[in-house]
């Protein structure tokens, strides 16, 4: 049995308990109310059983790309840190890698395992190969249809690409090209009433909404939704300048609405960034909760969402926690309602004895 198995009726009572004050935490604007959206705790080692970073959920050998759970497994970005990597391009953001200083970007699939909600480090499933995608593939998105077989969505240099395969397993096979050209950071789920798919991605700062019968052929229903803040800002705090990177699913309100959770970066012109939600009962109008899901330093990024059965949350992001030069993010996970716990806490640091006089 698993530790967030043996965690179960402890977290069941605390759900049932907490449902009103969870809606209230997460202050969607009437009717868009939901429950354990945020905010977001980053789980500790006993957790995830990764000795490092708080919420650390697989150790990576460079930068961290983003990560989405499904099929059982952590589909995830990772790339390597050349040896003699080039000066850092001084004109991206301050939170952003310079994918220049890596080798090519790869996605890698690694399997759930027993014990705690950490991952030991996945095997690669998707490499660029093609002439399309550049010197990199990421913001992996698995589909799981019907038969058993699976869809990955990924992005590349030339936009949004598709790969299926048999099982989660593998291996892959590409479709040609790519399906949605000039789009990143697909998020892929069932349309309203179930009989088509719905994609966000993002393109040019903005978060936009294609869609298709059968996951394959797309078309842009809009080109950017609209997410305004709940409130406007004050004359010193940062402003908005773009959105990116979605994910999103369909979840179950506590008064049995059915409401479609996106959840996106936020970009100010500060360079600071965080992870936002938004909630829609049609999955073209949004309402933003009044609160980040999570802010961290102003660098959080990259979220992928994880619904547990019992409407707990996990939120995969990324966050700058290595070294600087070259510039890291590293792949964590967190857990909302903040107060759930998968393992016990860990024990506190032993007091240092007093030097002897």
């Amino acid at each position: 049995m698993s530790a967030w198995q043996r965690q179960r009726p402890l977290l069941l009572v605390a759900l049932v308990v907490g449902c009103a004050t969870l809606g209230a935490e997460t202050a969607f604007p009437d009717p868009i109310q939901t429950s354990g959206v945020g905010p977001f705790r980053l789980l500790d080692p006993n957790e995830t059983g990764i000795e490092g970073e708080q919420g650390e959920v697989v150790v990576q050998s460079g930068a961290a790309g983003g990560a989405m759970f499904a099929a059982g497994s952590l589909w995830y970005v990772d790339a390597e840190r050349l040896e003699e990597p080039p000066e850092r391009d001084e004109s991206l953001p301050p939170h952003a890698i310079d994918w220049a200083q890596f080798g090519p970007r790869r996605i890698l699939r690694s399997p759930e395992r027993e014990g705690d909600l950490g991952h030991d480090a996945g095997e690669v499933v998707l490499e660029p190969t093609e002439g399309w995608e550049g010197d990199g593939v990421f913001d992996p998105w698995l589909v799981e249809l019907e038969d058993g077989s699976v869809r990955l969505y990924y992005a590349a240099e030339g936009g949004v690409g598709v790969a299926e395969a048999p099982g989660p397993e593998g291996p892959f096979t590409r479709q040609p090209g790519p399906v949605l050209p000039g789009a990143r950071g697909p998020a892929v789920l069932r349309s309203e009433d179930g009989a088509g798919w719905w994609m966000y991605f993002e393109a040019a700062g903005e978060i936009g909404r294609a869609a298709s019968a059968d996951g394959l052929t797309w078309s842009i229903e809009e080109e950017a939704l609209a997410l305004p803040a709940p409130e406007e800002p004050g004359p010193e705090d940062p402003a908005e300048i773009g959105f990116g990177r979605p994910s999103a699913l369909w979840a179950t309100t506590p008064a049995n609405r059915r409401v479609l959770r996106l959840y996106f970066e936020v970009r100010r012109d500060d360079g600071t960034q965080t992870v936002e939600v938004a909630g829609s009962a049609d999955g073209a109008s949004f309402e933003r909760a009044a609160l980040p899901a999570y802010a961290g330093d102003g660098n959080a990024g990259a979220p992928g969402v994880r619904l547990l059965e019992d409407g707990t949350t996990l939120l995969y992001l990324t966050l700058d926690v290595g070294p600087d030069d070259p510039r890291t993010r590293t792949q964590l996970v967190s857990v909302a309602p903040s107060f759930v716990r998968f393992a016990p806490e860990p024990e506190p640091e032993p007091e240092p004895e007093p030097e002897p006089e």
